[in-house]
């Protein structure tokens, strides 16, 4: 019988001796067991069945073992994909605080040249290129005039009329703050912190184009409420 079942522990002969009825002692060892269960009257009665018994318990035993262990691993990878991502996505922050570091510099050095009387229309034109992003429109419509004196308060005011509009803007960081909210309902991974942050960069935004009235706020807080009510 127990040759049939290979891998049998104490565990699974108490399982054994109880399915068919024995009374089992507070202490016994697996001896006691093998002994108990072979001269059981279910066993003398159908010996067959006893050790299908013994080896079904053995194998549910160890099926429950190879998922703990499967449950464990995937749990280790999930672990190590969120750690992996949420450096990925803090490195990301880090590379948008310090390009967006970059863009305010560059602003406030073309404000400075811009309202400098002192610098010739063409070195402000050059400066002008220099300070969009090469690829982007804002870059395509500065190139799209020829750069002469008499062309930088065209490229200017074209900058905004297209760039400068707070409505337009407002409508852009609204949906940025609708696109987190869908992320969140959709379980998308992303750590508070990250969160936090894109939150704390969108509404500052808003605030400083004049949307924070109380107003407006009746309107964005239960948006933002909603990404930390789904976390």
């Amino acid at each position: 019988m127990f040759a049939n079942a290979k891998s049998f522990n104490k565990e699974d002969l108490l399982l054994v001796a109880g399915d068919i009825g024995e009374v089992i002692p507070a202490k016994v060892t697996i001896s006691y067991l093998k002994n108990l269960i072979l001269n059981s009257d279910e066993y003398k009665k159908d010996s067959d069945f006893v050790t299908s018994v013994l080896i079904t318990t053995v194998e549910d035993r160890k099926q429950r073992l190879e998922e703990k262990e499967r449950q464990k691993q995937y749990e280790t990878e999930e672990k190590e994909k969120q750690r992996q991502y949420e450096m990925e996505e803090n490195e990301r922050q880090r590379q948008y605080e310090l390009e967006l570091a970059r863009i305010q510099a560059r602003v406030v050095e073309f404000e400075h040249i811009h309202k400098d009387g002192g610098t010739v229309p063409e070195k402000r034109f050059q400066y002008l290129i220099q300070a969009t992003v090469s690829g982007s429109r804002a870059r395509e419509i500065v190139e799209s005039l020829p750069p002469k004196s008499a062309n930088y308060a065209k490229a200017v005011e074209s900058l905004k009329a297209r760039f400068g509009r707070n409505d337009l803007l407002v409508e852009v960081y609204v949906q940025e703050l609708l696109k987190l909210v869908i992320s969140v309902h959709k379980n998308e991974k992303s750590s508070i912190t990250s969160l936090y942050d894109k939150l704390e960069s969108h509404m500052r935004a808003l605030e400083n184009l004049g949307v924070m009235t109380d107003k407006c706020a009746s309107i964005l807080y239960p948006i933002v409420e909603s990404c930390f009510r789904r976390k």
